[in-house]
This record gives C-alpha cells, sequence and structure tokens, in this order.
C-alpha cells in the first residue's frame, strides 16, 4: 500500500517518507514470534505460494461473489533465452490476483518486449519474493531474506552480466 512502500515520499514537497514510520511502527507492535514466522514464510516461499493458491481457489468455491477483477493465480509464463535483454519478476500479487492468460502482466510484457525486440527470461518465480510484502508489514528480517534470496536467483540466469529487472511492484 501507498502506506508501506514509501512512494508518497517522491510528491511529499518536504520530502516525508511516512513508509519508514509505518514500517518500524508496525515492526515494534509484532510479537516476537511473528518475525520468526516471518522468516519461516520467506524461506518457505513455494509453501506460501501454494496455500495462497489453494485459498484463491477455496474462496471461489465459497465464496461465488469474488470479484472476477481478482483473476485467477497464474502461471508464470517463462521465456528462457541464452542471453536475455531483460529479465522480467511479477510480483506476487499480480501472480495470484491479477489476469491470467494473454490478459496478464506477464502476458503484455512479453509481447511489449517481443515487439521491441528484446529477449526477455524469468526466475522460477514460485519460489521467490523481492520482500515487500513482508516488508510492509514490518517483518524486516524476513524481507532482507526473501530479497537476498530472489537476488541470488537472478543473479544466476545472467552471472556477471548487468540485466534491467521488470517487476510491476511499487
Amino acid at each position: 500500500s501507498c502506506a508501506a512502500d514509501g512512494m508518497c515520499s517522491v510528491a511529499c514537497p518536504v520530502d516525508i517518507n511516512t513508509a519508514d514510520l509505518v514500517r518500524e511502527t508496525r515492526s515494534e507492535q509484532l510479537p516476537p514470534v511473528a518475525s520468526t514466522l516471518g522468516e519461516i514464510a520467506a524461506n518457505n516461499f513455494s509453501m506460501v505460494d501454494a496455500g495462497v493458491r489453494v485459498a484463491s481457489a477455496l474462496a471461489r468455491r465459497v465464496y461465488p461473489k469474488w470479484p472476477r477483477t481478482m483473476g485467477t493465480p497464474t502461471r508464470s509464463v517463462t521465456t528462457r533465452t541464452t542471453k536475455p535483454d531483460v529479465i522480467l519478476f511479477p510480483s506476487c500479487p499480480s501472480r495470484w490476483f491479477g489476469a491470467s492468460g494473454t490478459d496478464s502482466i506477464n502476458s503484455a510484457v512479453l509481447t511489449l518486449c517481443e515487439r521491441a525486440g528484446l529477449h526477455v527470461t524469468q526466475p522460477p518465480s514460485k519460489e521467490l519474493c523481492c520482500g515487500q510484502i513482508f516488508d510492509s508489514k514490518g517483518l524486516g528480517q524476513g524481507a532482507s531474506q526473501a530479497l537476498e534470496r530472489t537476488m541470488r536467483s537472478i543473479d544466476m540466469l545472467t552471472p556477471g552480466e548487468a540485466v534491467p529487472i521488470v517487476c510491476d511492484v511499487s
């Protein structure tokens, strides 16, 4: 949310970053076990991904008025190349709740890149997380662990090369 991603500081005329305050406050209010659980979730993200997919499928059956705009959990759209120009890293919310198929953000980015003549690759995103969902809840250690694992995975795709990363998370 805007209260936790820091984007409000970009437009703030006095450079106040409310997100830092929100995250710090959330972190201070969490019980000690929350940090441990956050680290466990960050280190086992494929289980979190599977859990959200199951919960989403169940919600659609139990709650028939589930908003159509929520989409369905998407599968990774993977285009592997030996030397990519761009790495596509879709955010967790987009993978879980975004549109699927040709209406997905992944599909739109891939189409744009294809038309621009760019070669795209994507890491195994079900196992990875940029860490924002942990950071915004005040779970800084879990966020750091998730981000570090993601960056190691991305580095393995293009060892020793600087390649732009496209992510649809703010």
